[in-house]
């Protein structure tokens, strides 16, 4: 009779243990609103990201806008200082 009584109480713990790793997995799952919480945090990420980006870009196309109009003014400068050696002779 005991045997049995300890094989109850051995199912009826292992049965406890097991209702108790659920409800701790359960517990350890994230609630919808840590879900949000955790997509706004990497949206909020990602417009930084696409801003800064975009700054550098900015940045990059004033810098190549800036050495063309350098450029343009230096090969002004040197036709101006070459004369008629430089200028395009009409067929």
């Amino acid at each position: 009779m005991t045997r049995h009584i300890a094989r109850i109480l051995a199912i009826a713990l292992a049965i406890t243990a097991v209702a108790g790793a659920a409800t701790a997995q359960t517990a350890k799952a994230p609630s919808m609103a840590e879900k949000l919480k955790t997509a706004e945090a990497a949206r909020a990420l990602a417009e930084v990201k696409l801003a800064s980006e975009i700054e550098r870009s900015d940045a990059q196309v004033y810098l190549m806008r800036l050495e063309l109009s350098v450029t343009k003014r230096q090969l002004a400068q040197a036709l101006a200082k070459c004369g008629e050696a430089c200028a395009e002779k009409k067929p």
